[in-house]
């Protein structure tokens, strides 16, 4: 029964979380845009995951034990009841976009070798997935911060039943009342709830397969940039290239079988919330507001300091709602702050207002080598100068901007956390600084594919729905 209650435990939230996207969004034309349904799979299982989280927080709330019956099983009843309401609403978009992803899956468009390279490389993707999945379900938990940070609030509440409060030391000694402690007990409870949803659904605690999450957020990723690329204009074969570019990322494959960091997590809802609050400023969706609320939301409760994230989004959604107009002022404001910053670590890093945070201490050379030298990111740095070569005159346009002022504001960010230990140690876990990157690694594929105009589809219009 372990097998099959894995992947109940696995399918539940992908298809809850993909229903009530589908659902936000019917009527739009959008459901109709090649690569939508990639897309809604992969924004959904972020939201379902999430969902899963919230149930198992209402249940601590009201005081009801973990357990199949009062987890599980309310889950799937949410889900079936979602299915059935998108599937009566929705049919002929549905049977629509699933004919649509069977040609696609074929390639009936392509011919001789083209059709031999598709073939081979998504059957490249899901050989890799497949081997992913292998390796998590038989490597006992590993990483330093995945059992003495984060597993260790999993074990407890799935071996209890019930969410248990994590104080820090000086509150575990005195014990009153009754107190857990671990090497990070503010760390919030989002990413240990992931591993208690798996532990309940199996109905026991496994240190492998509690982390078969981790393995989700991957796939989540993989189809969220695969539907991203393709809905912005990308040709088929130049989305399924996206998706094995993010698939094949050596640190991103290393944060899957070596499962249990809060960074993939992380990664994945951050992704989806960004590229759904883009989306939605351009385009005021209430379905993609929705999408983007709830992702950055989870994200933000992903890690102590993962809300700094959200700030990141700002002045691409600002440059997507306001226009070219706008956008010398945002990067205006982006370097104001840059130099303001800098200038503060210059005069005032040892003043008391700044408590330290500004003590400038920079480990350029240790990341540009993690990040560059030794392989962690694959082909990532050369796809961003290429693409930016390439796509020189297609930088500042409309439906390109925006995302490069997101990963703008980001690389400012992570230069703050590599000159700045006190920063570094806050929001990077100080060891793990090259981990950052993994939260922008798949927006700057997505953002290569575009900026690059390589592989551009001819201009698609949706297809008229079953009304019209």
């Amino acid at each position: 029964m372990t097998p099959l209650a894995a992947i109940l435990a696995l399918l539940l939230p992908a298809l809850l979380g993909t229903a009530a996207v589908v659902a936000a969004h019917r009527g739009e034309s959008s459901v109709h845009a090649p690569g939508f349904a990639a897309s809604a799979i992969g924004a959904g299982i972020a939201i379902g995951a999430f969902a899963a989280t919230l149930v198992l927080r209402a249940l601590a709330l009201a005081s009801v034990p973990y357990g199949f019956a009062t987890t599980v099983v309310p889950v799937a009843v949410l889900a079936a009841g979602t299915l059935a309401l998108v599937w009566r609403a929705a049919a002929p978009a549905i049977r629509g976009q699933a004919l649509a992803c069977g040609r696609g899956l074929l390639a009936r468009d392509l011919a001789g070798w083209a059709r031999v390279g598709w073939f081979a490389l998504l059957a490249w993707i899901a050989l890799h997935a497949i081997l992913l999945l292998a390796e998590v379900c038989v490597r006992p938990m590993y990483p330093w911060d995945a059992w003495s940070a984060w597993a260790t609030k999993a074990k407890t509440w799935s071996s209890l039943g019930m969410m248990v409060p994590f104080g820090d030391a000086d509150a575990w000694r005195s014990a009153m009342p009754a107190t857990w402690f671990d090497a990070r007990p503010g760390a919030p409870a989002t990413v240990p709830l992931l591993q208690v949803w798996m532990a309940t659904a199996l109905g026991r605690w496994d240190d492998s397969l509690a982390n078969l999450v981790w393995w989700l957020c991957y796939i989540a990723i993989v189809l969220a940039v695969a539907g991203e690329t393709r809905q912005r204009g990308a040709s088929a074969a130049a989305a399924l290239v996206a998706a094995w570019f993010v698939a094949s990322l050596p640190l991103l494959d290393a944060q899957v079988a070596l499962a249990g960091y809060a960074d993939l997590p992380l990664a994945m809802f951050f992704t989806v919330g960004a590229l759904a609050a883009l989306r939605a400023a351009s385009t005021r969706s209430r379905a993609d507001i929705a999408v983007a609320v709830i992702a950055l939301l989870a994200a933000a409760t992903s890690k102590e300091t993962a809300w700094t994230w959200i700030a990141v989004v700002a002045p691409g959604c600002a440059a997507a709602a306001l226009g070219p107009r706008a956008w010398r002022r945002i990067a205006v404001t982006l370097g104001v702050i840059a130099i303001a910053v800098t200038g503060a670590a210059a005069r005032g890093a040892n003043l008391a207002w700044t408590r330290g945070l500004l003590a400038f201490d920079p480990i350029a050379a240790t990341f540009a080598a993690e990040s560059l030298l030794y392989a962690n990111w694959h082909l990532l740095g050369v796809g961003l100068v290429l693409a930016a070569l390439l796509g020189r005159r297609r930088l500042l346009a409309p439906d390109v901007a925006p995302l490069g002022f997101v990963l703008l504001a980001g690389a400012l960010w992570v230069a703050a956390l590599v000159a700045f230990p006190a920063l570094r140690y806050l929001a990077a876990d100080a060891l793990g600084i090259q981990r950052v990157l993994l939260v922008l690694a798949p927006l700057a594929i997505v953002w290569i594919v575009d900026a690059s105009g390589v592989g551009r589809a001819p201009e698609m219009r949706p297809a008229p729905d079953s009304a019209g």
